[in-house]
């Protein structure tokens, strides 16, 4: 009996250790798979980071870029804005700077086949001893080169040495007249039809052309013509000096033969 049992123990103990190392086995594969699926993460996990952080990247730049072009293409469009405002202010500047008569062109231009620009008037045209006196007729005048929208013109004589004395104003010319011939008949009313004439300044018979006398020294005298936007001066009252007034507000351009005249 007592050897039957010891072969039972012998038998058990044989059999407990065999499934001690079973359990052994699989507790440490069991282990085994764990640290290495806990390895396998890790690794896993490093390449997403860095995808990450690539991406991120990336992202800084791509944003970094966009700025970058937007603050390039702004400061073009504020250069060419301000290039265009300068460019407009010296334009602006320079239009004022000519004067609301001046011709941008150039091309108005009023002749005379009498007397050039700038000489002594023929003494056929002035007036004849002291203020008041006789006057000789206009001398022919011709222009060319007005604006395209003129509806009339005017024209005036002026004493630019002495007080801006009026000598002649005609105006209402109709748009179509090129020139006036010598010797325009004097009265307020004349040819070209409707053109009119106003008074001359005091001592200076008219209305119609009273020549130059310069009778003390030589004097600086002027023909301007005013191409206007209206085809009768509103109001133009009966002197030379109510008509240059009255259009002042209609002048498109002006054209001027400047010439002198004194004693011989």
């Amino acid at each position: 009996m007592l050897k039957k049992r010891a072969l039972e123990l012998s038998v058990i103990a044989l059999l407990s250790a065999a499934y001690g190392c079973e359990d052994d086995a699989e507790t440490s594969d069991s282990q085994q798979a764990e640290k290495e699926e806990h390895e396998q993460g890790e690794h896993d996990a490093k390449p997403s980071a860095g995808k990450s952080g690539s991406a991120g990247k990336a992202g800084s730049a791509g944003t970094s870029a966009k700025a970058g072009a937007g603050g390039a293409s702004a400061k073009p469009a504020a250069g060419s804005g301000g290039a265009k405002a300068a460019a407009g202010s010296k334009a602006a500047s320079s239009d004022a700077d000519a004067g609301p008569g001046a011709s941008s062109s150039g091309s108005f231009a009023l002749t005379s086949n009498a007397v050039k620009d700038g000489e002594k008037l023929p003494k056929k045209y002035r007036c004849e001893g002291a203020i008041g006196g006789p006057t000789g007729p206009n001398p022919p005048l011709a222009w060319s080169g007005a604006p395209a929208d003129t509806k009339s013109f005017a024209l005036l004589l002026r004493d630019r040495t002495f007080m801006n004395y009026q000598h002649w104003t005609i105006y209402d010319l109709p748009a179509a007249t090129k020139q006036l011939p010598e010797g325009v008949a004097v009265g307020a009313e004349t040819e070209p039809k409707p053109a009119k004439q106003a008074d001359n300044s005091r001592g200076l018979t008219g209305p119609g052309y009273y020549g130059p006398c310069g009778q003390s020294g030589m004097n600086n005298y002027e023909f301007v013509l005013y191409a206007l936007d209206v085809e009768t001066l509103p109001e133009p009252g009966s002197t030379g000096m109510s008509v240059e007034s009255a259009l002042a507000d209609h002048v498109i351009e002006m054209a001027s033969l400047k010439i002198v005249s004194g004693p011989e």
